[in-house]
């Protein structure tokens, strides 16, 4: 599981921003990073836009999806 540090945004007043991790057992590992703000944004918004990238994912891992809130 991930933890410490990369668990949240860091500096002065750190958040949570690991919002899921089915951990390093699982047979398709799932990351989820999030603050509450994001969350709470994306769920005000009427349009989400989501965008998959393979060529600047970690090399342990395959993708790297992004959603974004459009207001």
């Amino acid at each position: 599981m991930i933890s410490g540090d990369w668990a949240t945004t860091g500096g002065t007043t750190p958040e949570q921003f690991l919002a899921y991790d089915n951990g390093p057992e699982a047979e398709s590992r799932v990351i989820v990073f999030a603050t509450t703000d994001s969350l709470r944004h994306l769920g005000g918004c009427q349009r989400w836009q989501m965008d998959g990238n393979f060529a600047i994912a970690p090399k342990l891992f395959k993708q790297v999806y992004i959603f974004f809130g459009i207001t």
